[in-house]
């Protein structure tokens, strides 16, 4: 909503005769003024001499629409009628305006020695407000002292007085909504006379909601034979915005997909012939919804030609381009589509399925079971159902639904749509981990050379945008992913260690490498560890969870690769921030603790390996270009150990065995606490 004045100055300079209609823009509506002589002599001018205004009134003292009448032998009672209208030019806006206020000044009675021709004058008014239907709308009026006011009349008292008077004023309010005002101005008697409206204040309204406008749909389909539908085909918007089906009514005689290009399979009963319909509802980017109806002719089967659709039966099936099944004979890549292309429909039916659904842009619907659906050439479409199935869109930008259960989206591509899909909530107590843990796999789809950056977009981290990048660190697509619970990043093939040497993957080092330290030059590794983690226990355990850190996201370009780390990990922070909160120059902070900043987040995986070094004492090395910590073997990380890479610590370290000695294994650096660390991710 926005106050906005209708500022008699707009139409010119003062002075200026408005004629019989001028329209201006306020900043958003367009106010029309249309002024309808009845007295040959009555004029509309606007006016800057100086009026009355109220003490709290928001209104110039200077700028006044004059309404003039010409008295006198000829005159007329009717002297002019002024109607005022507002119409939004700002898509924000409505049409009508609310909270519309204005003064009328010089509201009097003239004797014949006070008129200007000797006449007596006499001035009335009526004013009323309209709502766009033309309804009148309540108006207020507060007259001043020598104002006589009845219902929407005003009318001069007893004396004659100047735009100057207060007493000769009256303060208009119209709450609204408005969408025109019109003020019927009549001299009773013969003298000239003339009132004057202050500038007019309003506000605006909000635009009415540009409803979405879907058309009824009809399909024909034969017994036992799904049928596609573009329901949007003859659906529009009035602003232009594309338009998403959200959902279906159940039809009394089947069911129905939604796919997520908006296009609805009808699935007919089996055995079912005649009549059915359901409802879907479209709705535009701005929650805005409209319902259409879809008719549905489902035909008795004669057994005949293709129905466009390849169709699973109830067994796992094997469906492919020598699939030969379908009970119409359509198959798969045979320019059987109902345009004579590849773009194939399959649906897969119950069963624990696969899908090769080969060139063209298919859709594929597995249904209940595990499936295994692979959309591979072209922008395919490829829905779960229910169970725990593993979606592969191949080449192209391809939608992939995962529907109920444990979902798994594998071979992405920038362009892409993944959603998860919903699923019930709670832990299955046969494997300990959520019934839906949906996953994407990120491996594989990065360009060559380039990066990716992955921005969540709920507080459940569940949705999100991963952006790619190219070598030269140029946008090379999105992909947008909705209801997943656990991603697999992509990652360079190891964490890199700086050697004398140059730089060598971690995997490879082992006890008597010699690494180049930050402190103490160059160093020989006395002890290395691995600890691998299955998925299954980092579900469990989601505390154990490596903490992905994208390139850069440590500042000066550091790393200079993504690292993937384990939580308790501490990076080296440097800079200004350090030492206004630490005076320190320098200081360590877990991985964990850092996540507040952008490209530093906990990460969901199938699997990881964390491996671990140590030196003679706690040392920082070189890892992807940034500097963090080597092994540090406090009481606690000791117990947590297996008892024989414990073991082998303390063979090689024996003072660990005690307090003095685990505190003379000094860290190098200031390590920060969790809240302080969170001052530097701020």
């Amino acid at each position: 909503m926005a106050d906005l004045v209708l500022d008699w100055g707009l139409f010119g300079a003062y002075g200026t005769d408005l004629g019989s209609s001028q329209t201006v823009d306020t900043g958003g509506v367009n106010v029309t003024v249309d002024f309808n002589q009845e007295d040959p002599g009555a004029q509309a001018f606007t006016f800057n001499a100086e009026g009355y205004v109220g003490p709290d009134d928001p209104y110039a003292d200077t700028s006044f629409l004059k309404l003039f009448g010409d008295g006198g032998e000829g005159g007329t009672s009717d002297t002019s009628t002024t109607t005022i209208s507002f119409a939004s030019n700002d898509e924000a806006f409505g049409d009508e305006v609310e909270n519309v206020s204005f003064r009328i000044n010089d509201i009097d009675t003239g004797s014949e020695e006070l008129g200007e021709t000797g006449d007596f004058h006499f001035d009335m008014l009526n004013v009323r407000g309209f709502d766009a239907e033309g309804n009148e709308v309540p108006v207020t009026l507060t007259p001043g002292s020598d104002v006589d006011s009845n219902g929407n009349t005003l009318s001069g008292g007893d004396d004659s007085w100047t735009p100057m008077d207060g007493q000769a004023s009256a303060l208009v309010e119209i709450p609204g909504p408005v969408a025109s005002v019109v003020i019927d101005y009549d001299n009773t008697g013969e003298g000239d006379q003339k009132v004057t409206v202050s500038d007019i204040h309003f506000s605006t309204t909000d635009a009415d909601p540009q409803m979405p406008v879907p058309g009824d749909d009809s399909a024909t389909t034969d017994e036992d034979t799904p049928v596609v539908i573009d329901v949007l085909e003859n659906d529009s918007d009035p602003e232009g915005q594309p338009l998403e089906v959200t959902g279906t009514t159940d039809p009394a005689n089947g069911s129905t997909i939604v796919a997520p290009d908006g296009r609805v399979v009808y699935v007919p009963d089996a055995g079912f012939t005649g009549e059915d319909a359901f409802d879907y509802t479209v709705e535009d980017p701005d929650g805005n919804s409209a319902t259409a109806t879809v008719n549905v002719m489902v035909n008795e089967g004669d057994g005949g030609g293709p129905n466009y659709i390849v169709e699973g039966d109830e067994g796992d099936d094997l469906i492919d381009a020598d699939y030969t099944g379908d009970p119409q004979g359509d198959m798969i890549d045979a320019n059987d589509a109902r345009d004579g292309s590849n773009d194939d429909v399959v649906i897969a039916g119950p069963g624990d399925d696969t899908v090769l659904a080969g060139e063209g842009d298919d859709l594929v619907y597995g249904g209940a079971g595990d499936d295994q659906l692979q959309g591979e050439a072209g922008d395919d479409i490829l829905i779960g159902g229910d169970g725990d199935d593993t979606l592969d869109g191949g080449a192209g930008e391809d939608t992939m639904l995962g529907a109920d259960g444990r979902d798994a989206f594998i071979n992405v591509n920038p362009g892409e749509l993944v959603d998860g899909g919903g699923g019930p909530g709670g832990i299955n107590p046969d494997d300990d981990l959520p019934f839906d843990y949906d996953t994407l796999d990120l491996r594989g789809s990065v360009p060559e050379g380039g990066g990716l950056q992955i921005e969540y977009t709920s507080d459940d981290r569940e949705d999100g945008v991963v952006r790619y990048f190219d070598r030269d660190g140029e946008d090379a697509g999105t992909l947008e992913f909705r209801e997943i619970e656990n991603i697999v990043p992509c990652f360079t093939p190891g964490t890199t260690i700086a050697t004398p040497k140059g730089e060598r993957m971690v995997e490879d080092l082992k006890p008597g490498d010699k690494i180049i330290t930050r402190d103490n030059g160059i160093q020989e590794i006395r002890w290395i560890g691995t600890r691998t983690l299955t998925g299954h226990e980092l579900a469990r355990a989601p505390n154990l969870r490596p903490i992905l850190i994208q390139k850069g996201s440590l500042g000066h370009n550091l790393p200079e690769h993504d690292i993937l780390v384990s939580p308790q990990h501490r990076m080296l922070l440097t800079g200004d921030k350090t030492q206004l909160y630490f005076e320190e120059t320098e200081v360590l902070a877990a991985a964990k603790h850092l996540t507040g900043m952008p490209g530093i987040d906990e990460v969901g995986t199938l699997g990881v390996t964390y491996v671990h070094f140590m030196f003679d004492r706690h040392e920082v090395v070189l890892s992807n270009g940034a500097w963090s910590e080597s092994f540090q073997p406090g009481a606690n990380v000791l117990d947590g150990l297996g008892v024989e890479q414990r073991d082998e610590i303390l063979e090689l370290f024996p003072e660990l065995t005690t307090a003095e000695g685990l505190d003379d294994y000094a860290a190098a650096r200031r390590a920060l606490k969790r809240h302080e660390a969170q001052l530097l991710a701020r």
